[in-house]
C-alpha cells in the first residue's frame, strides 16, 4: 500500500483503499492494526476506531472472556442485599416472633401482639425474597421492590396518626427504592443473574472493573472518606496510582483519568474539611 499524500483527510487518496472493499477510498486507519478502512467499516471499540476484524476477533474475544468471568458470579449488591439483608431479616423476624409469644403469655414488650406479629410476617416475607436474591433467582430482582412498598403500607395502617405516618414513610421509602433501582439497572448485577447486557454496557463495565480499577475505587473511597477520614490516605494513594496507570495508547486503552482526577479533588477537600474540624474542635 503506497504512502498517502496530504488532503482534507490525510487518508483519503486514490491509492489508499479500504482493506475489505478495494473499490472504496479509505476514510480512516484502524487504531489497533493500522489497516485502512472505509466509512462503512469503521467500528467503535473502547472509544477507538477500529476495523471490523479487530472489532470481532480482538474486542469480541476480550469482552466475551470478561463477560464469562462475571456470568453467574455474585456482585456486591447480591452480597449486601441477599447476604447481609437476609441475615438481618432473619434475626429481626425471630425477635418479633419471640415478642409476640411473650405478649401472648402476658409479658410486657415494646410492641403489642398485632404490631409484633405484623412486623414478624413482613420480615419473613423480606427474608424469603432476600434469600432468593442471594440464590440468584431472577424473579427476586423484581420482588425486592415489594419490601419497601409493603413497609410503607404497614406504616400507614398501624400508626394512629395517619398524616405523620405517610410523611415519615415518604421520607424513608425513596432511599431503599433508589438503592434497589441502582442494583436492578447495574450491568454487573444483571450478569450475576445471567441476564445479557449490551456491548456498550460491557465495555463501560470493563473500564471500571479491568481497565483502571484503582481510579474508580479511589473515587468511591473519596466520597466515603468524608464520613470516615482515615480512608482519605487510601483514597489519595489509589487516586495517584490510578492517574499513573492511565495509558490511552495501550490496548485495550487504560482510561480512568477523569475519575482519578475527581478523586484527587474530593480527597483534597476531605483533608481540608477534617483539618478545619480538628483545629476548631481542639480550640473549643
Amino acid at each position: 500500500m503506497t504512502e498517502s499524500t496530504k488532503s482534507d483527510d490525510p487518508l483519503r487518496t486514490r491509492e489508499a483503499v479500504c482493506i475489505l472493499h478495494d473499490d472504496r477510498d479509505a476514510e480512516e486507519s484502524c487504531e489497533r492494526c493500522g489497516d485502512f478502512i472505509c466509512k462503512e467499516c469503521i467500528q467503535d471499540l473502547f472509544s477507538r476506531q477500529v476495523c471490523p476484524n479487530c472489532h470481532k476477533n480482538y474486542g469480541g474475544k476480550l469482552l466475551s472472556d470478561f463477560q464469562a468471568s462475571l456470568w453467574g458470579k455474585r456482585d456486591v449488591y447480591v452480597w449486601l442485599i441477599g447476604g447481609f439483608g437476609s441475615l438481618l431479616c432473619l434475626t429481626q423476624a425471630l425477635v418479633c416472633f419471640a415478642m409476640t409469644i411473650q405478649n401472648l403469655s402476658g409479658a410486657n414488650t415494646p410492641l403489642g401482639v398485632p404490631e409484633a406479629l405484623a412486623l414478624a410476617l413482613f420480615l419473613s416475607l423480606a427474608l424469603v425474597i432476600t434469600s432468593a436474591y442471594f440464590l440468584l433467582k431472577k424473579w427476586a430482582r423484581k420482588a425486592l421492590f415489594l419490601i419497601p412498598l409493603t413497609g410503607f403500607f404497614l406504616a400507614v395502617v398501624q400508626v394512629s396518626d395517619l398524616a405523620n405516618a405517610v410523611a415519615a414513610a415518604c421520607l424513608i421509602v425513596p432511599l431503599p427504592v433508589v438503592f434497589l433501582l441502582s442494583a436492578f439497572t447495574n450491568p454487573q448485577n444483571r450478569l450475576a443473574f445471567r441476564i445479557e447486557v449490551s456491548r456498550d454496557e460491557l465495555e463501560s463495565l470493563f473500564e471500571v472493573k479491568k481497565s483502571n480499577r484503582a481510579a474508580h475505587n479511589a473515587l468511591a473511597l473519596s466520597l466515603v472518606a468524608f464520613i470516615l477520614p482515615p480512608l482519605l490516605f487510601l483514597s489519595l494513594y489509589l487516586a495517584l496510582r490510578g492517574r499513573k496507570n492511565c495509558d490511552p495508547e495501550a490496548w485495550p486503552p487504560v482510561g480512568g483519568m477523569k475519575p482519578a482526577q475527581n478523586a484527587l479533588i474530593l480527597t483534597t477537600l476531605g483533608f481540608l474539611l477534617w483539618t478545619v474540624i480538628l483545629l476548631f474542635g481542639g480550640m473549643s
